[in-house]
């Protein structure tokens, strides 16, 4: 057993010198079989490990415990060894002596040697394998960051130009005595306001591929969204002659819940349009209800519909899977990616059943939960441009651009609907217009946010430090949440998007005086939205311009 265990006994007289093992200590060395001295076991300890073997053995005192780890050099094999024994004064001259065991752990010591190599490997391995992630984690955050610069750059140097080409379209369109001229100038604009779309579409898969993209949480109410995405999509409707519809299940028309409005409505007008675009003829329906903690949209059109090979490509970006019902061009291909994505975003998804020629029917899906509010129900404005009249009559407009171009064309857009425009370059000119008590008061001011000098953020600033309350929009080309949140900052109101379109511009003007003033607009909805409840009152809009 002992020499299984590689254990053998050992003794020795520190006086003397004495000292020598048992027979078993061949099972660890041969050589120590002819110990016979301390002077001859000390010189096989290791030159490192001797000091402190030499103070536990003289050190020695009857009753004490001698316990040594060390190793031993012999011929070349360095051994570890653990040695104990108890020291004790025997015979009649009490001469101090010590005995005990020693055990050969060499073999534990080299597995736990080659344990600790195999952990200091594999924590190499791991950590280099966690610089690589690291690096390719970086390079990719790095790729999706220059990805959305350059997308919003781009859109950046493209609203600027399309600002003054759309601006100059609807100019010619509303002031044109021949109608062949104003039909050129409508076309001008519709391409335009196309081309915007696909900066838009662009733009948000970007945000959404680099993690930029934002999903806000806050009230809002279930009808107000479904009604401002109506109308924003009716003109489509009737254009092509098809009916559009609604139809709220009780109880959602009562409910205000919780969760991206912005979004919401992207997703439905995308939903909507693309709807009408692949139908000819028939209708386009939407219906909102309740499932299970989810709010659902299902938009149903009696199009041309899509074979399942189809469906496969449909959330895959840049695809149109198929051609829209009047033959026109379809678009980025990005509509369906981006709504998709944003779904998912907000914890939820869009299903589709399609067959070809039977139309098709696109749900989305959201988990949206009540936020406690009652809601109040009210037509939202439906109006166009041209039916509503000029509603800036009376108002003095401040306009802060650098750009000549840009002045010229909001001038001109202010006065198509009755307001009075003053111009100034930079933000430097705007605060001492707004400042001096004996000019004119302005009632809302059109300010630039990029401009040289003193930029319009810098001059919106200064303006609310020195106690001027008037309203102040910002107009930019810059799209991003951050040139949002810089301008709410700085103490403006609202923020436009160049290229700035006439009815966009007027009514952002409108809603936000009117909405100082504590005002509520009164224009009359055009469609019908239907109330689907026995027990609840209906509501019935007037369904002029339907089929």
């Amino acid at each position: 057993m002992q020499a299984m265990a590689q254990v053998v006994r050992w003794q020795g007289e520190p006086l003397n010198g004495h000292f020598s093992f048992d027979a078993a200590v061949v099972e660890i060395n041969t050589v120590l079989s002819h110990v016979t001295s301390w002077s001859e076991f000390i010189a096989f300890v290791h030159p490192q490990d001797r000091v402190e073997v030499l103070r536990a053995w003289r050190g020695g005192l009857p009753g004490s415990v001698f316990d040594t780890e060390f190793r031993l050099v012999i011929n070349g094999d360095v051994l570890h060894v653990r040695a104990t024994a108890m020291f004790e004064a025997v015979g009649e001259l009490r001469v101090l002596r010590a005995s005990g065991l020693m055990h050969n752990i060499t073999a534990l010591r080299s597995a736990e040697r080659l344990l600790a190599e195999q952990g200091d490997w594999l924590e190499d391995k791991l950590l280099r394998r966690t610089r690589r992630l690291a690096k390719e984690r970086d390079h990719a955050r790095a790729t999706a960051d220059a990805k959305s610069l350059f997308a919003a750059s781009v859109s950046h140097e493209l609203r600027t130009p399309m600002n003054a080409v759309l601006g100059l379209a609807q100019i010619g369109m509303h002031e044109s005595a021949d109608s062949v001229a104003t039909d050129r100038f409508a076309e001008i604009v519709r391409a335009g306001e196309h081309l915007l779309h696909v900066i838009n579409d662009v733009l948000d898969l970007s945000k959404i591929e680099s993690g930029s993209m934002t999903i806000e949480d806050s009230p809002f109410e279930l009808q107000q969204v479904v009604t401002q995405t109506l109308e924003m999509v009716r003109p489509l409707a009737v254009e092509k002659g098809l009916q559009l519809s609604a139809e709220i299940v009780e109880p959602c028309a009562q409910t205000t819940v919780r969760g991206d409005a912005t979004r919401v409505r992207q997703i439905l007008i995308n939903l909507l349009s693309n709807a009408i675009k692949f139908t000819a003829r028939g209708k386009v329906d939407m219906r909102v209800y309740g499932d299970a903690g989810y709010c659902c949209f299902r938009v149903t059109d009696t199009g041309i519909g899509m074979s399942h090979s189809q469906l496969q490509q449909l959330f895959r970006p840049y695809r149109q899977v198929s051609r829209p019902a009047d033959g026109h061009a379809a678009g980025t291909g990005l509509g369906l990616t981006i709504s998709n994505r944003l779904a998912e975003a907000m914890g939820g998804e869009i299903r589709v059943r399609s067959r070809v020629d039977q139309g098709s029917e696109f749900e989305l899906r959201l988990p949206m939960s009540p936020a406690g509010q009652t809601r109040m129900r009210y037509p939202l404005p439906v109006a166009t441009a041209d039916e509503r009249g000029p509603t800036l009559l009376g108002l003095r407009v401040l306009v802060v651009d650098d750009v000549a171009i840009n002045r010229s064309v909001t001038e001109h857009l202010l006065r198509l609907d009755g307001a009075t425009a003053e111009v100034v370059v930079d933000g430097e000119e705007a605060m001492q217009r707004l400042l001096d008590s004996g000019m004119p008061r302005v009632d809302v001011v059109l300010m630039d946010l990029q401009m040289p000098g003193t930029d319009g953020i810098e001059a919106t600033r200064r303006l609310r430090a020195a106690g001027c309350n008037v309203p102040i929009i910002g107009v930019t080309a810059d799209p991003s949440s951050a040139a949002y949140s810089a301008a709410m900052a700085a103490g403006m109101q609202d923020r436009l998007l160049k290229p700035l379109l006439r009815e966009t511009l007027c009514e952002s003007i409108d809603d936000l005086l009117k909405s100082d003033r504590g005002g509520v607009r009164e224009q009359a909805a055009r469609y019908e939205i239907r109330v689907s409840d026995a027990t609840a009152e209906a509501l019935h809009y007037a369904a002029e311009n339907t089929a």
